[in-house]
């Protein structure tokens, strides 16, 4: 149901990130929605930070079945 909210590819090509080599921060990763494309378009790394532990597992378990390294899960509160 989340996806449904959102055009994800259509907001990170809107805000030109494609194809960056530097690290990218997701904050508040929540189930990974945009820290897997984001990490699909970018060569750097993404470190996706969320408070809850529930999100972290969610979005580094989408990244393990998408196979990609690129991403570093983070449980923390970034306040």
């Amino acid at each position: 149901m989340w996806d449904g909210f959102f055009d994800p590819e259509f907001i990170l090509k809107g805000l030109g990130i494609q194809n960056l080599t530097g690290t990218i921060i997701d904050l508040g990763c929540g189930y990974g929605t945009f820290t897997i494309l984001v990490a699909q378009a970018n060569q750097g790394t993404v470190v996706a930070l969320d408070i809850e532990k529930e999100m972290v597992v969610a979005t580094q378990k989408k990244a393990d079945q998408a196979g990609l390294v690129n991403i570093h899960t983070v449980q923390r509160d970034f306040f």
